[in-house]
């Protein structure tokens, strides 16, 4: 991984901005203007793991196991609890051009977020693609070999069981 990882900020006009770098080795956060959240421009360390906005970006829960099965390459363990940071800092920065918030992390997020969401583009299928894509989207979400179901991990109620006890 980079030695920096640079942060650009997607206004709300879909132009971006540049607003600084962290460094994972020196644990630092290089702030060059405001758009970082709770931080202004300046030098900010970073305690331990990663700086938290990078770490609420990571995908979590049924969308992180998926996020690992989609991507292979970045060796994540399957379970997102079982990620460190070294592992949130690959999902973010590797693969991140589509996470919550308005942050897109390192060269290869933003090569990815170019080629996405770039000059007319637009993600997802194409119109006449719909009906063989959505299939194969259902399929995934509901192979139970993939781990978590799309229901979640455990019951939504207090009162629901498997056992049929109650």
């Amino acid at each position: 991984m980079s030695t920096s990882l640079p942060i650009r900020r997607v206004r709300r006009d879909a132009t971006v901005e540049l607003v600084g770098a962290y460094a994972p080795a020196a644990r630092r956060l290089s702030l060059q203007r405001p758009g970082y959240p709770l931080l202004g421009p300046g030098e900010h360390a970073v305690e331990e793991g990663v700086p938290w906005a990078l770490q609420d970006m990571a995908p979590a829960g049924f969308l992180g196991q998926r996020f690992a099965r989609w991507f292979p390459e970045l060796r994540l363990p399957l379970d997102p609890r079982r990620w460190d940071a070294e592992d949130v800092l690959r999902a973010v920065a590797e693969r991140g051009c589509d996470l919550p918030g308005d942050l897109v992390v390192g060269e290869e997020s933003w090569r990815r977020y170019e080629q996405v969401f770039g000059a007319g583009q637009r993600p997802g299928p194409a119109r006449g693609e719909a009906r063989t894509h959505y299939p194969r989207l259902v399929e995934d979400a509901l192979d139970p070999a993939a781990g978590s179901s799309v229901g979640g991990d455990r019951p939504s109620s207090p009162c629901a069981s498997t056992t049929g006890a109650g």
